[in-house]
């Protein structure tokens, strides 16, 4: 039975139902038995059945269980309880030990925090909110000529020399600016002045940094090229044509905050939504509850009018399933993350794509050998730590880690991805391409992809039906990879005969390293090399 104690330690919670077992502080936990080691039906049932003795008996007593998955006895069984730490490092020496309790772990998709706003929390510390308002920075935005509605603007203010030293030395407020393009963001000017803008378009035109805004300016915010249906992403990596044929026979599923809606995504089959311990099924419960879902799944499967100059994914014949382990504001611990992973490799998937990183969590990297026990492998974002060592999941030796590329002269002047190329020259290559400054880096990256400025699909509204926008992040070279990786095997007859065990898994990550072009990076930071759908 694992140690919680020698996990990290969570935020504890008070109790306040009346119910639980304890007085003492309390923290949230969860609580499951690992599988992979066992081979044989008989063996995980025999397991399962241990584990549901013994925590019924053991454990229960001293514990607040918040969810139970209680699936057959073919199955993991994953709880999040709340409980006093001793109760259960004292109770716990009398479960099987294939037993792990884990502190809750959260974990957060993988793409990048603008620079300027890493930069600005680094300073700064945690960002208080603004503790007067007096007046207002009033800002109207265009992108080719038209109001930019819907567009998130988030103000940072620093704090004047003459005001308050009682205050913070600096404060952001966010907005959104309305049908017009029109945005009001009240301060007082006592205490802060305007220092920076950040703009984040809801579709058609580049995130950028503003620096030095004044109240009644208008401003043109760079639309987004539409040149597609193939982005320089797409030629980097060896594609040379549009057909949604590509991909085909191969499926894939991706853990993310969910997708859609987007008509060019419409073939995205949900397998529903894994949230603190519960399973909600159904499309609905699928839908995208932040946006970055649905530009991973573009980048893996759009499909756009052949003449619309949107972009399409790299595999958009490629069977996608979502399975949505993100709230708006939170979500996704290795609980359901690895809920996630057993209904994604129970239904065949083929590849798994990771754009999250966390704490490592041996039931998440349980659920991962399973997974690749069953012939599914999973492709990982590295991280977004600025040159840190590749986080978790894509640290584990079962998945593939995917760091980020940038290519120069692909992004508008101002715009965020313009503020991520890394200041060591032995990240550049002489064909103007560089390991973008945000990207982790370490022995276990596996290979690398384009993560810098890539434009793909966004969830749509009545205003925008069809939208697209650019984000950055390990979090889009791991999809690319993916879907590089989907044309390659739907291609490969060895490859579509191999059982649904190990082999196949191991097969399809050795054909991701032939097929990958070495760029003369450091292995550190491009593995194998660059990711690619051909091998010519």
């Amino acid at each position: 039975m694992s140690d919680p104690t020698q996990q990290s330690t969570p935020s504890a919670t008070e109790g306040g139902d009346g119910q639980q077992p304890s007085k003492r502080q309390r923290s949230r936990f969860v609580i499951s038995q690992l599988r992979a080691h066992h081979r044989t039906l008989d063996e995980r049932q025999s397991a399962r059945r241990a584990f549901d003795d013994r925590f019924q008996q053991v454990l229960k007593p001293h514990v607040n269980v918040l969810a139970d998955r209680a699936p057959d006895e073919q199955e993991r069984r994953v709880l999040v309880v709340e409980a006093a730490l001793e109760d259960l490092v004292r109770a716990g020496k009398e479960l099987p030990p294939d037993t792990m309790i884990e502190p809750e772990l959260p974990r957060t998709p993988a793409l990048a925090v603008p620079p300027v706003l890493k930069l600005w929390k680094t300073l700064h510390g945690p960002i208080p909110p603004p503790a007067a308002q007096g007046t207002a920075l009033a800002l109207e935005f265009t992108s080719d000529g038209a109001p930019l509605r819907d567009a998130s603007v988030i103000l940072l203010l620093a704090r004047v020399p003459s005001g308050p030293q009682d205050q913070p030395p600096a404060t952001q407020i966010a907005g959104r600016t309305d049908a017009g393009g029109k945005v009001s963001l009240p301060y007082d000017p006592t205490a802060w002045f305007p220092h920076l803008v950040v703009v984040e378009p809801a579709g058609g035109a580049w995130s950028v940094v503003l620096q030095q805004p004044r109240s009644g300016q208008r401003l043109e915010i760079p639309p987004l090229p539409r040149g597609g249906p193939l982005g320089w992403w797409h030629l980097l990596m060896g594609a040379t044509r549009y057909s949604e044929q590509l991909g085909t026979g191969i499926r894939v599923g991706v853990i993310d905050t969910g997708v859609g809606p987007h008509p060019y995504l419409s073939h995205v089959r949900s397998v529903g939504a894994f949230l603190d311990g519960q399973w909600q099924r159904g499309e609905e419960a699928g839908l995208d509850a932040r946006n970055h879902g649905t530009h991973v799944s573009g980048l893996i499967g759009a499909r756009p009018p052949q003449d619309s100059g949107e972009y399409a994914g790299l595999a958009p014949g490629a069977e996608l399933l979502m399975a949505r382990v993100f709230t708006a504001t939170g979500g996704g611990n290795q609980g359901d993350i690895a809920h996630a992973l057993d209904v994604l490799a129970a239904s065949q998937a083929d590849l798994i794509n990771m754009s999250l990183v966390g704490e490592y969590s041996a039931i998440e990297q349980d659920a991962i050998l399973s997974a690749l026990q069953q012939g599914a492998l999973c492709i990982c974002s590295a991280g977004n730590q600025n040159g840190a060592p590749v986080g978790f999941p894509a640290s584990n030796p079962e998945c593939v880690a995917v760091s980020a590329l940038g290519l120069m002269g692909t992004w508008a002047p101002d715009s965020i991805a313009s503020m991520n190329l890394p200041s060591a020259p032995d990240r550049y290559t002489p064909q103007g391409l560089f390991l973008a400054s945000f990207s982790n880096v370490g022995p276990q990256v596996g290979c690398t992809a384009p993560g810098n400025g890539i434009i793909s699909t966004v969830p749509a509204t009545e205003a925008l039906p069809a939208p697209y926008a650019d984000m950055s992040g390990t979090s889009m070279s791991a999809p690319l990879t993916t879907g590089a990786l989907a044309v390659l095997l739907s291609e490969d007859p060895v490859y579509r005969q191999l059982p649904r065990d190990w082999s196949r898994a191991a097969y399809a990550r050795a054909a991701l390293g032939r097929g990958a072009r070495q760029l003369g990076l450091s292995p550190l930071y491009e593995g194998s090399g660059l990711a690619r759908e051909s091998t010519f």
